[in-house]
């Protein structure tokens, strides 16, 4: 029986600790092959050019170039090589903006390997990964999102900064007591351990 060849995987991203952990888990991985790596938008369209991966995994935060589009342009130039997009967060209406583009699978960074080698192998053979399931919110999450969405509200208002501060910060650090001291000039937060 005939042994069927790696699968030809690129990947995309501008933080150079991705693509070392990525090249890494491909490298070991028995059916997966790194082929290339690129840091930005530009090295992404000339490596697909000249590599012609089976599949390539593009971040969608790239600095010099959005994520989506990178993307559209891929799937133009190269209509036979496979995209999954990458993500730091769930963000589910860029997902689907990257599926329009023609990406076939969306994953967070931070998936596990399995994971990762599934999503892989699954688009290869003609399917498509879903988006991640949106992870529940944690509380402290949710109070971080209201103190800061408040504090871009406000426009250097110590009293209303005061207020802020005491109602967030317990939220936040549920295991401390926190205090704020207004001075004329400025404001200092301290927060002191429960004992």
């Amino acid at each position: 029986m005939a042994q069927k060849s790696p699968v030809r995987v690129a990947v995309v991203d501008n933080w150079s600790v991705v693509r070392a952990g990525l090249g890494v888990f491909l490298r070991s991985a028995g059916n997966l092959d790194l082929v290339g790596e690129a840091c930005d938008g530009e090295e992404a369209l000339q490596l697909c050019r000249l590599v012609q991966p089976d599949l390539v995994m593009v971040a969608l935060d790239i600095p010099d170039i959005d994520g989506v589009t990178l993307i559209q342009i891929i799937h133009q130039q190269n209509p036979n090589t496979h995209i999954l997009a990458l993500a730091n967060h769930q963000d589910n209406e860029t997902f689907e903006k990257a599926y329009e583009a023609g990406a076939q699978g969306t994953l967070l960074k931070s998936a596990a390997a399995e994971e990762v080698s599934a999503a892989i192998n699954k688009i290869i053979a003609g399917g498509s990964h879903p988006a991640p399931a949106a992870s529940p919110v944690h509380p402290t999450e949710i109070a971080i999102q209201q103190l800061t969405s408040d504090m871009e509200a406000i426009v250097l208002d110590a009293t209303r900064l005061a207020e802020l501060f005491q109602q967030y910060f317990p939220k936040i650090f549920t295991r401390c007591q926190s205090e704020v001291i207004i001075y004329p000039l400025r404001t200092l937060y301290a927060y002191t351990a429960a004992h």
